[in-house]
């Protein structure tokens, strides 16, 4: 978002004129932002179960990153057969049978814990 703000004028007239103090509190107050966004709701890192770790290669991460490791991973192995996904041996411990295109994402939530 910092980079976003290509004027300082685009601010407001009492920024742009304010100086430099001004700019930097709006800077930090923009970065304190982003990090709030990175730390809560959808980005907020989840605890991962044993199963889910070794396929996503990590112990904490949001649940995007979850679903989009679990994607790679199946159209790396070739699991998709149209919209059914046919699990393997690592995938039966959080798939139980054959699961549905969009059922992986929810399944993969039930396999970890609650954000801290």
């Amino acid at each position: 978002m910092v980079e976003q703000i290509r004027f300082w004028g685009d601010l407001g007239p009492s920024v742009a004129a304010a100086g430099t103090a001004a700019r930097c509190a709006v800077v930090s107050a923009v970065q304190a932002y982003e990090e709030r966004l990175r730390t809560q709701g959808l980005f907020a890192p989840w605890n991962l179960s044993e199963s889910l770790a070794a396929i996503c290669g990590g112990k904490k991460m949001p649940r995007t990153e979850v679903t989009k490791k679990l994607w790679v991973y199946i159209k790396a192995k070739k699991l998709n057969n149209g919209r059914i996904i046919t699990p393997d041996e690592k995938l039966k411990k959080i798939f139980p049978a054959k699961v549905g295109l969009l059922k992986p994402s929810a399944l993969a939530c039930e396999g970890s814990s609650s954000p801290e």
